[in-house]
């Protein structure tokens, strides 16, 4: 982020958790990856200090999307899926507080995910009439809410700009 934090994860090798990490000041802080949901991947870290990711129980739980909330750092806020999509993550989160991802069921099937501060939206729902195929994922969403996403059409992938619209928050 602009304040110079930044955030990821680390995983013990052979299937052993992942735990989700974040620097700021000088000093490395885990931010998940214990207690009940003993894995957790950051990916972004936002200019508020809210922190994007997944985190997941042990044994073979399902991934969700989580963020971190700076007022309590440690402990993830486990966000969900969409119906359907055992498994979420976030990748990005903007100024506004607003984040992008994907709900998946594997690497082949995964629709893209928005984050309007209080629930999980499927992209694919604010498409307009007539768009041809499927938003796969979003990646990125910038500081005017324009996200960077991939569509899936006729067994092809295919780089989207989305622009404001009608989404809840106007993204």
């Amino acid at each position: 982020n602009d304040l110079g934090d930044v955030v990821g994860w680390e995983y013990t090798p052979l299937s052993g958790p992942s735990d989700a990490f974040r620097y700021s000041n000088g000093q490395w802080l885990q931010i998940g990856g214990f207690g009940v949901f003993q894995n957790a991947e950051a990916y972004d870290i936002g200019n508020s200090g809210i922190v994007v990711g997944s985190s997941a129980p042990p044994a073979g739980g399902d991934w969700h999307a989580a963020i971190w909330l700076p007022d309590n750092p440690t402990q993830a806020v486990i966000l969900g899926t969409l119906p359907g999509f055992p498994l979420a993550e976030l990748d990005d989160i903007n100024g506004e507080n607003l984040a992008v991802g994907r709900a998946y069921v594997d690497a082949s099937w995964s629709r893209a995910i928005f984050y309007d501060g209080q629930a999980l939206h499927d992209l694919n729902d604010f498409l307009p009439d007539g768009f041809l195929g499927v938003l796969f994922d979003a990646r990125e969403i910038n500081e005017s809410g324009v996200n960077a996403a991939t569509a899936l059409h006729n067994g092809l992938l295919r780089a989207v700009l989305l622009s404001p619209g009608p989404c809840p928050t106007g993204t």
